[in-house]
């Protein structure tokens, strides 16, 4: 298509749920591969793989990743997601100021539950 703008993702940040696996996991793929920052999320019996899973992306594709787990079929599941991401996003970050890590979510794809 001609006169169709396009603009770089690069530099921008991201939460993925689901990224342990599936769709969750190509697209925390594609997005790492344009230079999206990641806070990848996943079941907490999936913690290993995602763990694996955020230094691939990193050395890979030179960026950030940090990971959380979270159980979105739980009671308290959709309310925990933000407070596990929150601690998800890694050493300096006070609690409840996820924001200081991430300035700006530019996606936020909630891909699991």
């Amino acid at each position: 298509m001609t006169g169709m703008k396009t603009y770089s993702l690069r530099g921008r940040n991201a939460v993925v749920t689901g990224a342990s696996s599936g769709i969750g996991l190509e697209i925390a793929r594609h997005l790492a591969g344009n230079g999206v920052h990641l806070l990848l999320g996943a079941h907490p019996a999936e913690r290993d793989a995602l763990e694996r899973i955020a230094v691939e992306l990193q050395q890979t594709h030179g960026i950030r990743a940090w990971t959380f787990v979270c159980d979105l079929g739980a009671a308290d599941g959709p309310q925990s997601l933000f407070e596990e991401a929150d601690r998800g996003a890694g050493p300096g970050v006070t609690p409840g100021r996820l924001q200081e890590r991430f300035p700006r979510i530019f996606f936020r794809l909630l891909n699991s539950g």
